[in-house]
Order: structure tokens, then sequence, then C-alpha cells
């Protein structure tokens, strides 16, 4: 996905147009939608990066949201449940949740 697409769906979550991004954060018009043809700077990418709060890997297309990652590492492992055959018994269901959030509460500090 584009740094340019990647920021439109971050500015349609927020209801707002490139425009008003731009106007935002002291961005020229225009500006964002020339990102499509021609590289961006590094200083344009951070602004717009810190407004949404999101790093500007992520805008690049180099990471996932912290949001996919726990949803990567809860599909991660229900799968490896399923390859050992297990059934998915509420209990499993309950550990499996619980692994998770133990993960999320140690990679947050």
């Amino acid at each position: 996905m584009s740094t340019v697409h990647i920021i439109k769906q971050l500015a349609t979550s927020k209801n707002m147009s490139f425009a008003e991004l731009e106007r935002e954060i002291g961005l020229s018009n225009g500006t964002i939608a020339r990102w499509g043809k021609a590289s961006p700077n590094s200083k344009g990418l951070e602004a717009v990066a810190d407004y949404f709060n999101v790093s500007v890997d992520y805008l690049l297309g180099r990471e996932k949201p912290e949001e996919d990652q726990y949803e990567q590492q809860l599909v991660a492992m229900f799968r490896k449940t399923n390859r050992r055959n297990e059934r998915f018994t509420k209990r499993k269901v309950q550990q499996i949740t619980r692994q998770i959030i133990f993960s999320r509460r140690s990679f947050t500090k």
C-alpha cells in the first residue's frame, strides 16, 4: 500500500480531507497528493505521523499498527493450537486470551 493511500485511510478515519489535514499540520495545499508521484520529505512525513500518532515507518508501509500485531499474535496462537489438533474448548480460548492480554501488557510497558 502506498504512503498516500495509508494517509488517506487515516484521514478518512477522522473524517477529514487532505486539504484539512495539510492546513492542520502546516503543509502547503496539495503536498500529500504530490507524494503519490514524488518522494515525500521527512519533515512532512513526521508531521503527518505525529498528527495521527503513528510511526513514519507505518506511513511508509513498513509496519502494521499495534492492534494488527495483537490480532496476528492471536491468530498465530490459534493456528498453533489447531496444528496439534486440539479442540477449541472454552477453557482453551480463555487460556490463549490470557496469554495475549499478558503479552500486550508486557509490550506496552
